[in-house]
């Protein structure tokens, strides 16, 4: 994934992480510092392999530092929580999966949904812009049908209403 509007900031503090930067893996550790993931910056994180008995603890921050990273953990946890535990075998994929596109959107986390970073000069834009594309029209049609991201239930600081209602109290 990457963001649009966000620098985001990884600091491992304790376990072995593999962390992916624009297709570059590299393992970190809490003696390596703090990871800068820049804007439109391809990556992922998660525990390195052989090691997963070890507990893993990364901090993460954004700048700048506006409260989004913790309305879309909230959000997105929520989200999979209350369609995974109803009490259905099987959640309704299509709306949990619209669900979670209105958060990615609304919330500055873009998934690469097509892999064209092999492509020369224009393949990352190109990336770019088929999730923008594919998030964008799902947030225009989730605004009319009623379908929301973020959720005030989900996201309970006041100072975020204006998130979820696009207006200061």
């Amino acid at each position: 994934h990457f963001h649009a509007t966000h620098t985001e900031y990884l600091s491992i503090v304790k376990g072995t992480a593999l962390v992916t930067l624009n297709g570059v893996t590299n393992t970190y550790t809490s003696s390596d510092g703090v990871i800068t993931v820049p804007r439109y910056a391809r990556h992922e994180w998660r525990r390195a392999p052989g090691i997963e008995e070890e507990e893993l603890v990364v901090k993460e921050w954004t700048d700048p530092e506006d409260g989004e990273k913790e309305i879309f953990f909230r959000n997105l946890n929520s989200a999979i929580l209350d369609a995974t535990s109803n009490g259905l075998k099987k959640p309704n994929e299509w709306v949990l999966t619209w669900q979670l596109f209105m958060i990615f959107w609304q919330l500055d986390n873009f998934p690469v949904l097509l892999t064209l970073g092999w492509f020369p000069v224009v393949g990352e834009v190109l990336e770019r812009w088929v999730s923008f594309l594919v998030l964008g029209i799902a947030a225009l049609l989730g605004g009319v049908v009623g379908v929301r991201g973020v959720r005030e239930e989900y996201t309970p600081t006041r100072e975020k209403h204006q998130k979820v209602h696009g207006k200061k109290d």
